[in-house]
């Protein structure tokens, strides 16, 4: 019962901690068809030291890729929402081309940030993008809930008390009072002591007094009678 516990308890850290890398990580499988000056917008909450990878290919003409930042991310908006593709906004370069057809790029994100991959088609005809966007995580270094270890600790403890009081604590006076009751138990009856007694007594063989029946010492010479 304890080492199931201690399962438990086990499991449900390390979910806990597969929640946390859950909903941190990305993966985008990405096949859209983009019209003229079309864009696609693929953003990502991020944390320090993330691994991001973009493999991006086009297919009927070229496009522009960028990786924005947040800040790159709301010009990049404000341009696309005013009508202006052509406008200017920041990004990164490091995970971004111009005028491509195909990319393929993993970069560390050293600063925890939303960032946002954009594809943006400048031509006036069609073109297909597809490929995939994938964020890993470098290993979580989360701090243990200790809630979630007491909580645990304390069921465990609780388990094992009400044990001890509905399991081991009756059976050990159990088995006290079937001790007890054999210690109490009597050799024998009254009337096997009395048939004892009685084959006690006659004749002395020592000095032939003649004793009553049922004495067990002889009443002339004192000696004790078989």
């Amino acid at each position: 019962m304890v080492l199931f516990l201690l399962l438990l308890a086990a499991g449900i850290l390390e979910s806990s901690f597969e929640s946390v890398k859950a909903q941190l990580e990305y993966n985008y499988s990405i096949n859209a068809e983009l019209s003229a000056s079309d864009y696609r917008l693929y953003t990502m909450v991020l944390t320090e030291n993330t691994e991001l990878t973009v493999f991006l290919t086009s297919t009927g003409g070229r496009v522009d890729i960028y990786l924005l930042d947040a800040q790159g991310t709301s010009e990049f908006l404000n341009a696309m929402l005013g009508g202006s593709p052509t406008g200017s906004w920041s990004y990164l370069p490091e995970l971004s081309q111009i005028d491509t057809d195909y990319i393929s790029r993993t970069s560390i994100m050293t600063e925890p940030n939303t960032y946002s991959v954009a594809v943006l088609n400048n031509l006036t005809l069609p073109v297909t993008i597809s490929g995939t966007i994938v964020s890993q995580n470098p290993e979580p270094n989360t701090p243990v809930d200790w809630t979630i270890v007491v909580v645990v600790v304390g069921a465990a403890a609780a388990v094992i008390l009400l044990i001890i009081v509905l399991v081991l604590i009756p059976r050990t006076y159990r088995l006290q009072a079937e001790v007890d009751s054999d210690a109490r138990q009597p050799f024998g009856t009254e009337s096997d002591l009395q048939q004892m007694r009685a084959g006690f007594g006659g004749k002395c063989p020592y000095c032939g007094y003649k004793n009553p029946q049922g004495s067990m010492f002889c009443g002339s010479c004192g000696e004790r009678i078989d």
